[in-house]
């Protein structure tokens, strides 16, 4: 189901998904399998750098010290972002905004239709890992607020070193 009608989908800028060289491809993922994901959003900081230097060019006495509230995410981001998910069936599980996350569950197809991707088995170094290849692809309404998807992914992120 499409985020919405006529949307032209464009590339996240970063997520190229690579499998390990030596990692064999068995098949696709079962479709059905519930996955969760996590959603990096993108922090509306056009305004920080320059409160930044005006806040240090004031006498330390006055100076403001940044909490976590002031880099949470815009309310719209959020709505935007939960409103695609809830549109290719997936669960909203969690929204963090002073972390930026928002985590999201569904089953590998409606995840494969969101992102654009096809989730697959892998076999490397004698085990079995969910992954995939090239790149994600959402809908260009929501693409400036996604900054990552995380989870997509079984692989080890790195190996110890002998």
């Amino acid at each position: 189901m499409p985020f919405m009608t006529g949307d032209a989908l464009v590339e996240l800028p970063g997520s190229l998904g690579v499998v390990p060289h030596g990692a064999t491809f068995l098949h696709p993922a079962d479709p059905a399998t519930q996955i969760t994901v996590t959603l990096v959003i993108r922090r509306n900081v056009s305004n920080l750098a320059a409160q930044l230097i005006e806040n240090a060019q004031r006498p330390a006495s006055e100076r403001k010290f940044l909490s976590p509230g002031d880099l949470k995410v815009d309310d719209s981001a959020v709505q935007s972002v939960c409103g695609f998910a809830q549109n290719y069936g997936l669960t909203v599980v969690r929204v963090d905004p002073e972390r930026a996350t928002i985590d999201l569950a569904g089953t590998v197809s409606n995840i494969d239709a969101a992102f654009t991707t096809a989730l697959g088995t892998y076999r490397f170094e004698g085990k079995e890992y969910m992954g995939r290849q090239g790149s994600l692809t959402v809908s260009e309404q929501v693409a400036p607020h996604i900054q990552s998807v995380l989870g997509l992914s079984t692989f080890p992120a790195a190996r110890p070193r002998s």
